[in-house]
């Protein structure tokens, strides 16, 4: 009789959000059975280089297979572990990263902990539009952040206006960054443009700050989602993760948290007017929406009511895989895959 062939594959719980491994058996006709479930912990996955990759689709259970040893259901394997051929670290959608070394704010220190593994985004663009390119928010204030997205392979195409080029600057970019001035400046062109790259299911980050400094930013919401930025509150605080559906904080175990359990509010900040096309993603510490997201039909925006966050007090609580975190959710590759 030949031997039977085992790997141990790595899944996480859904549940409890802990790992677990899976022993899985090549059988009569190649076929994969999964026979054992066990608890497991980030070190000996590492230390024991069991695979982290997707279990496949044709995976069959043995009649003793136990299920997940945390919460004791049973999950399709296949499901679960979907999307690991995508550019996401094994952390990806977990905020408390337990093992790992921690800054000063209690997050995991290291770029390894963020969702996007370092240098794999070559070959996506960023339109990044700074429409306020002054008052303290420029190329040079910006750059932190902007150092931050090249280091995840993201290239930049950079402008202090709207693109006179704009539909061919769109048709290069994966995701829109815009950055609201005081004063409207886009035109009913330029929203039609932005509509039609949103609708195919490009991202969309729509900044504002505290009023006046939205214009840009309410022109779009308000014609695309039906609300608007608003609102003057001095901020400067770091929230948690929030707790109960209550109080402020980052919503916990979201792919735009990966490996934030701490995360800084912002300076300046306006608060988002929800509504039934908005999900909520930071609270601030006046009990106000100040991130809303929507990935309503496989399209992904953002709106954010604190652009100060990506230039001032950059290095306070999780801004910079905030920001990494972010642009890697907005590629939207659940829906477009990975190249």
């Amino acid at each position: 009789m030949s031997k039977r062939k085992a790997i141990i594959g790595i899944a996480q719980c859904p549940t409890t959000k802990k790992l677990y491994g899976v022993r899985i058996e090549e059988k009569e006709n190649n076929k994969l059975i999964a026979t054992w479930a066990f608890p497991i912990n980030e070190e000996m996955v590492k230390r024991e280089g069991y695979s982290t990759d997707e279990f496949p689709v044709n995976i069959e259970y043995d009649d003793k297979y136990p299920g997940c040893p945390y919460d004791k259901k049973f999950e399709d394997l296949a499901k679960i572990t979907k999307g690991k051929g995508l550019p996401y670290t094994q952390w990806a959608g977990r905020s408390d990263i337990g093992s790992a070394p921690k800054d000063k704010y209690g997050n995991a220190r290291g770029s390894e902990y963020d969702l996007l593994k370092d240098g794999c985004l070559n070959g996506y663009t960023i339109l990044f539009i700074n429409l306020i390119n002054g008052y303290g928010c420029d190329e040079y204030t910006l750059s932190q952040a902007m150092t931050s997205l090249k280091n995840k392979g993201f290239d930049l195409d950079y402008h202090v206006r709207m693109p006179i080029d704009l539909d061919s600057r769109l048709a290069k970019a994966c995701q829109v960054w815009l950055i609201s001035g005081q004063i409207n400046t886009i035109t009913p062109s330029h929203l039609s443009s932005l509509r039609s790259f949103y609708d195919q299911g490009k991202g969309l980050y729509i900044w504002g700050d505290n009023d006046p400094w939205n214009a840009d930013a309410n022109y779009i919401t308000q014609n695309f989602f039906e609300t608007n930025i608003r609102g003057n509150y001095i901020g400067c605080k770091v929230v948690g993760i929030r707790k109960n559906n209550s109080g402020p904080g980052i919503i916990e175990d979201h792919l735009m948290s990966t490996g934030i359990v701490s995360f800084y509010e912002g300076h300046t900040i306006a608060r988002i007017y929800m509504n039934q096309n908005l999900k909520p993603l930071v609270y601030s510490t006046d009990g106000n929406v100040v991130t809303a997201y929507s990935d309503a039909g496989g399209k992904r925006v953002l709106i954010d009511g604190g652009y100060t966050r990506l230039y001032c007090d950059w290095n306070t609580a999780g801004t910079d895989r905030y920001v990494v975190n972010a642009a890697g959710w907005l590629c939207n590759f659940e829906r477009f895959g990975y190249n």
